[in-house]
């Protein structure tokens, strides 16, 4: 809906890209895991995102991915233990490409996901997916993130790359 806006904020995009490369971690459900693209194109226009994941996103007309979602953590990731179990739902109407190189944390069970086997794609402390948790049914994941995130010092003023 706003990806033109989104466009536009080079700062703002460059920023995040910074942040995320420096280690900043980073944990985006959905419209999140999209903005961190390379870009996305709806309706035959393409939109420059963050360019912190290696892969484009399309919004189509019809959902890619609709309903309740069961997920396995299967690699070493900052936000959860391994071969720990999440439930979730996902919504969508984009579908991504260029994933073939991509490092996933989660294994589908049930549900879409980025792929119909995988989801959350990892790089640093990023996990981006299109599983949407919600946080009491995961108790320690709140915890857990602020945890993560006060022990990294950021500089919101740094010019840019």
């Amino acid at each position: 809906m706003y990806a033109g806006e989104l466009e536009k904020n080079a700062v703002l995009r460059h920023s995040i890209a910074r942040l995320a490369g420096d280690g900043l971690p980073v944990y985006a459900e959905c419209a999140g895991l999209l903005y961190l693209c390379r870009s996305v194109a709806i309706q035959g226009r393409r939109y420059e995102m963050t360019d912190v994941l290696d892969c484009d996103a399309t919004i189509e007309n019809r959902p890619q991915g609709h309903g309740y979602m069961e997920v396995e953590v299967t690699g070493l990731n900052p936000f959860f233990a391994e071969k720990t179990v999440l439930r979730s739902h996902e919504f969508h109407h984009s579908r991504l490409s260029g994933t073939q190189n991509l490092h996933f944390a989660f294994k589908v069970r049930r549900g879409h996901g980025i792929d119909g086997s995988h989801d959350g794609i990892m790089y640093k402390n990023v996990i981006a997916s299109y599983m949407h948790i919600h946080a009491l049914a995961v108790p320690a994941w709140a915890d857990h993130f602020v945890k993560l995130c006060s022990g990294h010092k950021i500089n919101l003023m740094k010019t840019p790359v």
